[in-house]
């Protein structure tokens, strides 16, 4: 009977292993959903050329085709729940430092900084090294930085909210910043006096 181990212990071992293995299988689910969130909104600022809503008084002489209508439909038929807050950011190497503006689920507008947000977007410009000496060989543009939201919520904890980030390519004359729209986003001065 020495050699005999108690069935307690063996069913404990067991309970954590299922515990760690669903918690697993429940953040790879989460993930998996961020990332295809993510990747839809990089196509969709893509097809779109840029973050224009539909918002009159935000965009009143911008080209601005279906974005938001884009956005409403995927979110609609999209699983994706979760939120979190815009930042400011610092990315890249260089440390350049970008401040993110928020869509909710509609593809509205919800502003810098902004807390509640379905996904964030901030954009990046790229102005060619031949423009600061007066040659307009090729034209500024932006590169936007997406970032969606997933959490894992845990029973007797609190949830735990993670994020990630994709970037589009290289979008030449943004519909948000064509005409003399107002720069609500803040990045389109930048790239209009190149």
């Amino acid at each position: 009977m020495k050699e005999s181990i108690n069935s307690v212990p063996i069913f404990n071992i067991f309970t954590v292993l299922i515990f760690l293995f669903t918690g697993y299988i429940c953040f790879s689910i989460n993930l998996s959903k961020a990332y295809n969130v993510k990747n839809e909104l990089v196509n969709i600022i893509k097809n779109q050329n840029g973050v224009c809503t539909e918002d009159s008084a935000i965009s009143p002489d911008a080209n601005c085709e279906n974005f938001s209508v884009q956005i409403r439909d995927y979110f609609s038929d999209a699983s994706y729940n979760s939120s979190g807050n815009c930042t400011t950011r610092t990315i890249g190497a260089s440390g350049t430092e970008v401040v993110e503006v928020g869509f909710d689920r509609n593809g509205n507008y919800m502003g810098q900084n902004a807390s509640g947000a379905a996904f964030c977007v901030s954009a990046i410009p790229i102005i060619p090294s031949s423009a600061s000496a007066g040659i307009k060989e090729f034209p500024a543009g932006l590169y936007y930085n997406v970032r969606v939201f997933y959490n894992l919520d845990i029973p007797f904890l609190n949830s735990l909210n993670f994020s990630i980030t994709g970037e589009t390519t290289k979008i030449y004359n943004p519909n948000e910043c064509d005409g003399s729209a107002v720069d609500v986003y803040g990045w389109c001065d930048s790239i209009r006096s190149v």
